[in-house]
């Protein structure tokens, strides 16, 4: 199951796909989620958090993008370092589903996410090959 996934995340249309909907990501978080960050993390330390784990699952996202699954099976530090970024990516996900305001597009975009970072994780977690 993990290689059928690492092929989907692989596969040119997804990768574009997942570029796009990274795209709409990256600018809302210019639009809304960068107010994450102006606070001050010593007053607001949870806020902080979240705008850091918003960033460092905005990394992992375009990480898994740019590497494909056999780069990521070669390097197991970058592939664990992917793995990381897109579970924190996934519980900022998780987050915005229980506690931030919902807008009429939230809901939709948030579950586009989760559903899009648990493949990429599926996609990206050591899978053992065929036949060995």
């Amino acid at each position: 199951m993990l290689s059928i996934a690492a092929s989907i995340v692989d596969h040119l249309a997804t990768r574009a796909a997942f570029a796009i909907i990274g795209m709409i990501v990256a600018l809302l978080f210019v639009v809304f989620g960068a107010d994450f960050l102006r606070v001050n993390p010593a007053s607001e330390p949870e806020s902080f958090a979240v705008g850091i784990a918003m960033v460092l699952g905005q990394i992992g996202w375009w990480a898994r993008i740019l590497f494909r699954s056999a780069t990521l099976r070669s390097r197991r530090f970058l592939q664990v370092a992917v793995l990381v970024l897109l579970c924190v990516g996934i519980a900022v996900v998780l987050y915005g589903l229980a506690f931030m305001p919902r807008g009429p597009l939230a809901l939709p975009l948030l579950l586009t996410l989760l559903g899009s970072g648990v493949l990429m994780v599926l996609g990206t977690a050591p899978h053992p090959r065929a036949g060995a």
